[in-house]
């Protein structure tokens, strides 16, 4: 079943059932309609077969859930994999919101009891959002190391791009400025250059505590 098909069935399996973490396992595809097996992520809890029937007389379709037990048996909390429309939607999220913020959001708009009952929803760990994060950034890249991926883009950005070191040397190096930019230095008398190199901005390349290094600069 595609990943589309499987958060639809979700969606409508937690209509009947917002406790239980569902992960589908079996499915059987016929004229009639479509038969899955699933069981609850929690172990030693439900198994289930979800039916979704096809009607003859319109366009809608009967959904319905059996389960081997009518309590859950949870421990701790889980939630389902992210992946197909509901990882793109995350990635799209990642734009406007920095990983812990993303992960606040859902917390926010969590339920209490549906938590309580060990079923964690939209909340994952700080590792996925970090995962989904990277994968958003990382999707135009042209190639996996950052420095070949620099040089690619030097290609299309020579504007901005004007120098990229051999992706073969100790260190990397690299100069982005404009034109733009360096007229309006040359309009200015005092110039304090302030450089954020955090980790979510620059990868380090180098353990040489000589590269991070202060100075003045004047123009002349």
């Amino acid at each position: 079943i595609s990943d589309e098909i499987n958060d639809l069935l979700r969606e409508m399996f937690e209509t009947v059932n917002n406790s239980c973490v569902l992960t589908i396992k079996n499915k059987n595809i016929t004229k009639k309609g479509l038969t899955c097996y699933g069981i609850c992520r929690h172990e030693s809890c439900k198994q289930f077969k979800l039916i979704v029937e096809k009607k003859t007389n319109d366009a809608c379709a009967h959904f319905t859930v059996l389960s081997n037990s009518l309590d859950y048996s949870h421990c701790g909390k889980l939630t389902t994999f992210l992946r197909g429309k509901r990882r793109e939607k995350q990635k799209q999220m990642c734009m406007y919101y920095p990983p812990m913020n993303l992960r606040q959001e859902y917390i926010l708009k969590s339920s209490p009891s549906k938590l309580k009952r060990g079923n964690l929803g939209d909340i994952r760990s700080d590792r996925v959002y970090y995962k989904i994060n990277h994968e958003q950034k990382s999707q135009h890249d042209q190639a996996a190391d950052d420095r070949v991926d620099m040089h690619f883009l030097k290609e299309t950005c020579q504007e901005y791009i004007k120098y990229v070191s051999d992706p073969k040397s100790k260190d990397f190096e690299t100069y982005l400025f404009s034109q733009e930019q360096l007229d309006v230095l040359k309009k200015m008398e005092r110039v304090e250059i302030h450089v954020d190199a955090t980790g979510g901005v620059v990868r380090a390349t180098t353990a040489d505590p000589a590269l991070f290094k202060t100075d003045n600069y004047s123009n002349s």
